[in-house]
């Protein structure tokens, strides 16, 4: 089972941290984790000539320390139980995350979502930076997506890739990343005695074409063809379940009893509106299924998800991935 022993949060200036911050708590009270904090600033030479003579680095520590223990006073959940670090990282905020991430080999990186709108979050903003790089799970957490206790899951929705479709190679790193993406979701599922849900979706890439004037299939035809893919996605996921299970234990389904969907239609779409449908809280997904790609970043498929999700999001990177800023 998934169990983080390592998180860092980040502290965003931005952003009203406090919900994010409460969620990270919680995690670290739960799974006995420490937890750091980092601030991350411009560089001191990139602004000293505008700082006063008796301003020092030491100076600047000491203030993002106070705004830290300000921001954990405030918390309703108790926090002197855990084991809590305070850190100033200088240089471009993703990059000082990831490298700190990296080693520190934490298990988790949690931050309060950046309230920025869709052209922002298409064409480059820090949250997205750190979704397509950081190696390290990402946990964005949206405010407006919890529930009204206080930092709480209450619905997560764990979204898998069932395809076997894919080249030998792939297919063992997909297979590998949904193993994880569920682990994640069941681990924070039982913490918080969430309802889960596990959803892959599957197309009819051919459908439209067949059933169209041009081509004119036999209706029967086509219900085969679609009735033999479902089949085909179905036994898959089921296959994946399965390995899933004996990974975690058979006890595990027994005691969450998830919900299995299998959805048709195109996966940008359909688990944007499932997460909508369901009032989910949470969304856990994986982002990139190759490795060994110095820069490759998220498929198509993943970043389209990711913009239309109003969802506080778990991004997951299969092991092996190597981050562009690394």
């Amino acid at each position: 089972m998934w169990l983080p022993s390592k998180l860092l949060f980040i502290f965003s200036e931005e952003n009203d941290n406090q919900l994010a911050l409460t969620q990270a708590v919680i995690m670290a009270k739960n799974s006995q984790a420490t937890l750091t904090i980092v601030t991350v600033v411009p560089t001191i030479l990139d602004t000293e000539a505008i700082l006063p003579d008796q301003v020092s680095e030491s100076d600047l520590h000491l203030s993002v320390v106070e705004k830290h223990n300000q921001l954990l006073h405030k918390l309703d959940e108790s926090y002197e139980q855990i084991h809590i670090e305070h850190k100033l990282l200088q240089g471009v905020p993703f990059i000082e995350v990831i490298r700190e991430a990296s080693a520190g080999e934490y298990d988790l990186v949690i931050k309060s979502a950046d309230d920025e709108g869709l052209l922002n979050r298409m064409f480059g903003s820090s949250d997205m930076r750190l979704l397509r790089k950081c190696p390290i799970p990402v946990w964005l957490v949206q405010e407006k997506s919890m529930a009204a206790e206080p930092a709480k899951c209450s619905v997560v929705l764990a979204a898998v890739d069932a395809s076997e479709n894919y080249p030998q190679q792939e297919l063992e790193t997909r297979n590998a990343l949904n193993l994880n993406v569920i682990e994640i979701a069941v681990s924070i599922a039982l913490a918080e005695s969430a309802e889960l849900h596990l959803v892959s979706v599957w197309t009819a890439n051919y459908e439209s074409a067949m059933r169209g004037p041009l081509i004119g299939t036999p209706k029967e035809e086509v219900d085969r063809y679609v009735d033999d893919l479902k089949h085909r996605h179905d036994e898959s996921l089921n296959r994946l379940l399965t390995n899933a299970y004996e990974l975690l234990g058979e006890d595990v389904e027994k005691f969450i009893k998830p919900k299995i969907i299998s959805l048709k239609g195109s996966p940008r779409k359909k688990i944007a509106e499932y997460a909508e449908q369901i009032d989910a809280n949470l969304v856990v997904m994986g982002t990139v299924a190759r490795t060994g790609l110095a820069g490759f970043i998220m498929g198509n498929t993943a970043e389209n998800i990711l913009l239309q999700l109003q969802q506080s999001v778990i991004a997951v990177k299969p092991k092996g991935f190597i981050s562009p800023v690394l």
